[in-house]
């Protein structure tokens, strides 16, 4: 934690893990609580995230080496709050076609979103330390998924608004990106 990129890395992908997480427990129960879907059609509902997730991991990979991982994250997190914030607002009987690409968006950023991070985390830590570093930064992602899911249910129960449990990802986005803007700035060394 002594190098300056593993620190705000690791507040970072907390606040990653938090919007992560969150929102999937949030989505599964917005399908199957508003539009009275089962937990197998929940899944089939959210299944457009999953596909923009997968087509936009190697572009992570490239736009982190190009422009560095404080950029992309931020980048990142901005576009996941900003794919998120229609739920806030979202008619339950919206149609299919315009939640489903709302979440096919919302994978394309939040498919982009660890990489830039965990990549960014390496970027002022010498080659022995490298392995350190991998399992603090996730043990921070899931720590802060933890703690998101947590804070959301808690939020739902006192609250009993799905949106108000939206808004708390959407911040969690904001903050994220706040965070991420505290990376260290410099593209990541190529280790071979």
């Amino acid at each position: 934690m002594r190098h300056r990129s593993v620190p705000t890395a690791s507040a970072a992908i907390f606040m990653a893990g938090v919007t992560l997480y969150s929102a999937q427990f949030l989505l599964s129960l917005y399908y199957q609580e508003l539009l009275g879907t089962d937990a197998l059609g929940a899944a089939l509902m959210l299944l457009p995230q999953g596909v923009g997730a997968l087509l936009s991991r190697s572009l992570a990979g490239r736009l982190t080496d190009r422009y560095g991982g404080r950029v992309v994250a931020a980048g990142e997190f901005a576009a996941t709050a900003l794919t998120t914030a229609p739920f806030l607002l979202l008619d339950p009987h919206a149609p299919s076609l315009l939640t489903g690409t709302l979440l096919f968006v919302r994978g394309l950023a939040v498919g982009m979103l660890i990489v830039p991070i965990t990549t960014g985390s390496y970027v002022s830590v010498p080659d022995d330390a490298i392995p350190d570093t991998a399992v603090i930064v996730r043990m921070f992602q899931q720590v802060g998924g933890s703690f998101g899911t947590a804070a959301v249910a808690a939020m739902l129960a006192t609250a009993g608004s799905l949106p108000v449990a939206f808004a708390v990802v959407v911040l969690a986005s904001a903050l994220g990106a706040a965070a991420a803007l505290t990376m260290t700035h410099k593209r990541a060394r190529r280790t071979s």
